[in-house]
């Protein structure tokens, strides 16, 4: 019996190691949200997406794969140069949960390498494909990389848009302090959406922030609790 409560005490603490090590989202009472992209770089829409945030007095957070990043580095250098936070996304975006812990250790070095040869720093951010993580690996990537995982508590199926329209109206209402926006580079559509979106979160007072800022202004929260809107195509 011994046994089984310290193996259940052990794992109580790691899971509160590993929730520690992965933003959600961030505790203010301050009017800010983080919009962040995913699967980038692409050829045009990053510097887009770039000059529409620097266009409403805003930053956004990339999470950059390797493979896009060897192609398009001057993207990756672009949003750095204009102070957007550079993040890894993986190289080739495999889900980590189906494949082994080293590979995902390979995975992840392998973008590091790739980001600072083209921005001149480290990522300390990461966001696994299609956020699917195990504890363990959570546990291996901020004990050998340390980096912290970010996730979102808004999320739209922004690759499935038919309208940028819906788009921008699910973002425009479900923005609040402190979400973190999960949605994707290289889709036309969801430049559109938020060419509409943006202007009006501003108008509202609300601050785009990178994750860098956003991390400045709160606390974290672990406490997954994602607003996901359905568009169909």
């Amino acid at each position: 019996m011994r046994y089984y409560i310290k193996r259940l005490q052990r794992m109580q603490i790691l899971s509160r190691f590993v929730l520690r090590n992965h933003v959600f989202s961030i505790k203010t009472s301050h009017k800010c949200i983080a919009f962040t992209f995913d699967d980038g770089p692409s050829e045009q829409i990053t510097r887009d997406l770039v000059d529409l945030f620097e266009e409403n007095e805003g930053k956004a957070t990339f999470f950059f794969q390797g493979d896009k990043a060897e192609q398009y580095g001057d993207c990756v250098r672009y949003a750095a140069e204009h102070h957007f936070t550079v993040a890894n996304h993986s190289y080739n975006h495999p889900r980590y949960v189906d494949i082994p812990c080293a590979e995902v250790m390979q995975q992840i070095e392998r973008t590091n390498k790739i980001l600072k040869d083209i921005t001149g720093a480290r990522p300390t951010m990461l966001r696994p494909p299609q956020h699917a993580v195990s504890q363990w690996q959570a546990l291996m990537i901020r004990i050998r990389c340390n980096q912290l995982i970010i996730g979102c508590n808004i999320a739209p199926t922004d690759w499935a848009l038919s309208s940028p329209d819906d788009l921008a109206e699910f973002l425009i209402h479900a923005a609040q302090p402190g979400a973190i926006v999960c949605i994707h580079d290289g889709y036309p559509n969801t430049l559109n959406a938020l060419r509409k979106a943006l202007p009006a979160l501003h108008s509202e007072g609300f601050e785009l922030l990178s994750m860098d800022e956003m991390l400045e202004v709160g606390s974290v929260s672990p406490y997954r609790n994602i607003n996901i809107n359905h568009l169909h195509s």
